[in-house]
């Protein structure tokens, strides 16, 4: 293993990203979609715990083609980073920052009638700048977006009464891809089928020609070929984790990307009797070992882990003891002979982060997304 960062750490708690499977989920679902459907990596909210900027420059590296943010100031921070790839800004962005997206060449989402006679009120005329959208499309997500042709033609009248404001593309996106029922989605991939020809027979040719249309998620790249279009949204898959235990596994393998790992800080011999953490809601039935890990809810660790959940050490799974607290965890290694302060204590890996998600009763997504900046990334390549 190559390890890529510079900087110094002075944490025994830490993730560890390797970039190069960032690199190989980014072939692998090229090598599904073909040469010809552009993939957008989905990078928001610091690239779901990731780190935005080297995730970023890997997935170019390995054939990326657009980049897909929550808010602006993701946005800006790419910008800033020197990403010259296009952006798409996913949710809603005030008329007041329009121009300051248009400055940095960053893509808006139009999410509905409203925010386009906004956009178009409240975006300069008469300078030499273009903003550039994607108009969103709520085909049954019920969250943003046009959900008639009525309404979208309305939209589209609205956003062409500005001449510096162009409509680029648009998408839908799917409540219900990473279920093994697919009916729904196929309804809302009908939808937005008829939406995008009316959005088409609403504009002129050659600009209809050339719109960016999308709606494929990361699970719909996995079970719906047919909802490719000309561009797929890679999210959680970019970083290696299929999106439910549902999808369909077999056209793509994934790497995961992402291993937390913390070091035990202290070991102690506890009698029977003996609370262990906050509200004393654990209390040892026969003497046990218990080791303390600098790791808690403030590092992501979530605290509805507590009593159910369990770290790894030496390949064993051991049972967390007590509450979380916010900085550090107690597990009990009463089953590991001669564990001592030091050792390696595996967290997330592509083993316990789904089963963790399952008992914190949440999904991998929030947990990755849940690590907190103070817990340092390392950054690490393939021999």
């Amino acid at each position: 293993m190559i390890h890529l960062t510079k900087e110094q750490h002075y944490r025994d708690t830490w993730a560890e990203v390797n970039l190069d499977a960032i690199r190989h989920n980014v072939r692998a679902v090229r090598a599904c979609v073909g040469p010809d459907i552009m993939i957008m990596a989905v990078v928001k909210a610091n690239a779901y715990g990731h780190g935005a900027s080297p995730v970023v420059k890997a997935a170019i590296e390995a054939g990326a083609n657009y980049l897909g943010v929550a808010t602006l100031d993701e946005a800006i921070a790419l910008r800033r980073a020197g990403i010259e790839l296009p952006i798409l800004v996913l949710g809603y962005v005030s008329g007041e920052y329009a121009i300051v997206a248009a400055r940095q060449r960053i893509v808006l989402t139009v999410v509905g009638l409203q925010h386009a006679k906004e956009l178009v009120a409240k975006f300069p005329r008469g300078q030499m700048i273009d903003l550039h959208v994607h108009l969103k499309l709520d085909t049954g997500m019920g969250r943003l977006g046009v959900r008639t042709a009525d309404e979208l033609a309305m939209e589209v009248e609205a956003i062409s009464a500005h001449p510096s404001i162009y409509i680029d593309g648009a998408f839908t996106h799917f409540a219900q891809a990473d279920s093994a029922e697919k009916t729904y989605t196929m309804q809302q991939l009908q939808q937005a089928s008829e939406l995008f020809y009316a959005l088409r027979n609403t504009m002129h040719l050659n600009t209809a020609e050339s719109l960016i249309l999308h709606a494929a998620n990361s699970a719909a790249i996995l079970q719906f070929p047919e909802s490719y279009l000309n561009m797929v949204r890679l999210g959680i898959s970019l970083y290696g984790v299929y999106p439910s235990s549902e999808v369909n596994r077999d056209r793509i393998t994934l790497r995961q990307t992402l291993t937390m790992y913390t070091r035990i800080a202290y070991c102690k011999v506890l009698p029977p009797g003996t609370s262990v953490s906050y509200g004393r809601t654990f209390i040892t039935k026969q003497t046990m070992k218990v080791a303390t890990l600098p790791v808690g809810y403030a590092d992501g660790y979530h605290r509805s882990l507590s009593n159910r959940g369990y770290a790894v050490v030496r390949g064993v799974k051991c049972p967390i003891v007590g509450m979380i607290c916010m900085d550090q965890t107690m597990i009990d290694v009463s089953q590991v002979d001669g564990v001592e302060a030091g050792e390696v204590v595996t967290i997330y890996d592509e083993q316990t982060l789904p089963e963790l998600a399952d008992l914190a009763q949440t999904i991998p997504y929030e947990l990755l997304c849940s690590i907190s900046p103070r817990v340092p990334r390392r950054y690490v390549e393939d021999d």
